[in-house]
């Protein structure tokens, strides 16, 4: 695959990989906010979602999809920095289970996730 991807869109920073954690940053800018000037529950959703499958496929080093998605939100984010932290939980044969925190440039957690994702031979297009 290349080319530009949904992650590249919102902005969505390259992962970095520390120990169990894996790392992705946004920038807000003011296309992720909504009409009430908070950012979109949708970005912070993919967000999580991007770091969580991330840190899925270091950990299967196959191709894997999200089949459930859990997200609270705990508190708004209006600007500046959101970093995602995710990590596995457990790694099955064929399901990876793992969670996400998303904080602000504050260091207040703004979002808290569970992903399942299910590990994939291929793409069937």
């Amino acid at each position: 695959m290349s080319g530009v991807h949904f992650g590249d869109y919102l902005g969505l920073e390259r992962p970095v990989f520390e120990g169990e954690y894996t790392v992705i940053a946004l920038d807000i800018k003011d296309h992720h906010l909504n009409v009430l000037g908070v950012v979109h529950g949708g970005v912070i959703t993919t967000l999580s979602d991007t770091t969580m499958g991330t840190a899925s496929f270091v950990q299967a080093r196959r191709p894997l999809v999200t089949v459930e998605l859990k997200i609270s939100f705990m508190r708004p984010a209006f600007k500046g920095r959101l970093t995602a932290k995710a990590k596995v939980l457990k790694k099955g044969e064929h399901l990876v289970f793992a969670a996400c925190s998303v904080f602000d440039e504050e260091g207040k957690e703004v979002a808290v996730a569970l992903g399942t994702y299910m590990i994939i031979d291929q793409i069937k297009r």
